[in-house]
């Protein structure tokens, strides 16, 4: 399985092929044994109708609706047979166990839930309504036939979990290697990239440094954007550099080397890096740095491309026209805060708890439209973890009549000896 929509695909279409199968091979069964017309519908209705989610799915591609319908079906064929075979005293009571065991497979934590608790208050609602269940006349009395019911509920719930949690472990297994194989191609694509970028940039880097020696007047226009493309090109070469040193730490063959870090010097590169923007929406970066001489320990580069300028691109791009950031930086006994607040839009709750989750969708456009990625922020978090910090985020959204609103970043850092 290469995906998750692939994975749950090939799970609906096994479980539901088998789960019409028993359904309709019951109807019939019932029909012609017993002659009980009730069950006989309930099995030829629901068996096909299960039989027919898998091709519903197909054309909706809706997870969560195709496993519910399945569930609802399910649901309702085996409530039928348990009013048939003394309500709230039937064994087949039992095969309820199966919903809850299957919506948590496919849906997760939340469908588990609801349908824990659905399976619950029908158990109750069939103890309340007893005495009038007992009084239709479909119900089935014949001990020996009731006798069969009891000992197929007894073997039915088993296999069926038996067959879903195998299903369930196969198909992740195959789901797990494809995900790894395609991690490895990703990573071999990106020290394939890292080093073919690397060898143009050096020619860039050269002429760069060619063109600002040749510079007489260091007050000129062109002296200033030579420079501007020389630090650029330093930049994006410490950032490979941080690419190859990120992947020696995920496979373990290397520890980031900490250093001390001085404050002073990474917010200026980053007012450097983001002049540009800031002008554009006539932003004012406003900083308050006790001693300019304040160090962190942390690994310059990462600390300064991937965790603050992470987080200023956020609070520029969130941020109205005419608004004012601010960076405030108070020493602790041990530990440094480094304070980071914007008057932007703010962080909705949803995207706010998944924040630093690299597998959850939380890339949104700017208030100008600017586009993201949604890579940023766990990036900020694993870095800020290899430095043993910790980072804090307060957000608060903008609503019509609000002022206090925005997002509020709080890195604590162990302060530098």
């Amino acid at each position: 399985m290469s995906t998750l929509e692939d994975y749950f695909e090939v799970y609906l279409k096994n479980y539901t092929r088998v789960l019409s199968f028993v359904m309709f091979f019951f109807g019939i069964y019932y029909y012609i044994t017993i002659e009980h017309i009730v069950l006989a519908l309930s099995g030829v209705i629901f068996g096909p109708l299960t039989f027919m989610i898998p091709y519903i799915y197909k054309k909706s591609a809706l997870r969560l609706f195709c496993a519910n319908l399945t569930l609802v079906y399910s649901f309702a064929f085996v409530t039928t047979i348990i009013l048939c075979t003394g309500g709230i005293n039937s064994w087949v009571l039992t095969w309820y166990i199966v919903g809850p065991f299957f919506s948590g497979l496919l849906g997760g934590t939340r469908p588990l839930y609801f349908w824990g608790a659905l399976v619950i208050i029908s158990t109750l609602l069939l103890d309340y309504f007893d005495p009038t269940i007992q009084k239709l006349s479909y119900q089935i009395t014949e001990p020996e036939i009731l006798n069969q019911f009891k000992i197929r509920s007894l073997i039915i719930p088993i296999l069926l979990s038996v067959f879903l949690t195998s299903l369930y472990m196969k198909l992740m297994k195959g789901w797990a290697d494809a995900a790894e194989i395609k991690t490895k191609s990703l990573r071999n694509l990106l020290r394939l990239v890292s080093h073919d970028i690397a060898n143009p940039l050096t020619v860039i880097n050269g002429m760069t440094n060619l063109q600002l020696r040749k510079q007489k007047d260091l007050d000129s226009k062109e002296y200033r954007i030579w420079k501007k493309l020389s630090i650029a090109t330093k930049t994006i070469f410490k950032i490979l550099e941080q690419v190859r040193m990120m992947q020696a730490l995920e496979s373990g063959k290397k520890e980031i080397p900490l250093s001390s870090v001085k404050l002073q010097e990474i917010i200026d590169k980053g007012l450097f890096m983001f002049q540009d923007k800031l002008n554009y929406k006539n932003i004012k970066l406003v900083c308050e740095l006790p001693d300019d001489q304040l160090s962190v320990l942390a690994e310059e580069t990462s600390f300064s491309n991937q965790v603050i300028n992470n987080i200023l691109s956020n609070a520029i791009k969130f941020s109205f026209e005419n608004e004012t950031i601010h960076i405030r930086v108070e020493p602790r006994e041990d530990y440094v805060y480094l304070i980071i607040r914007d008057h932007g839009i703010g962080i909705p709750k949803d995207i706010l708890k998944n924040l630093f989750d690299e597998n959850a969708v939380t890339s949104r456009a700017g208030v100008k439209g600017e586009e993201g990625t949604g890579f940023g922020m766990p990036l900020v978090k694993f870095f800020m973890d290899k430095y043993g910090g910790e980072i804090q985020v307060q957000s608060k959204v903008k609503t019509e009549g609000e002022n206090d609103h925005g997002t509020q970043f709080t890195l604590k850092l162990k302060k530098a000896s």
